[in-house]
């Protein structure tokens, strides 16, 4: 089987720790500032039909895609 030759070699992984803590710190601050850019942008689409049929396909991807990109950083920060 092709999978039977995969190896994960933890020591490399973590004396990676250093750079995907840089990392989120970067992911961090770039999620910061795309949230303030969108709050301050607000609803742009307008209220007419099309922009009614946009924020209906664009807003609760675009909240998912936040709210992982999130959870993401978080899941850095409770791990040792």
């Amino acid at each position: 089987m092709a999978g039977d030759d995969f190896r994960i070699d933890t020591d490399q992984v973590g004396a990676q720790a250093a750079k995907f803590g840089e990392l989120a710190d970067e992911l961090t601050t770039g999620l910061t500032d795309l949230v303030a850019g969108l709050s301050a942008i607000g609803d742009a689409w307008g209220e007419d039909e099309f922009g009614a049929r946009f924020a209906a396909n664009y807003v609760d991807k675009a909240n998912d895609a936040l709210t992982t990109i999130a959870t993401a950083v978080s899941t850095r920060r409770t791990t040792p």
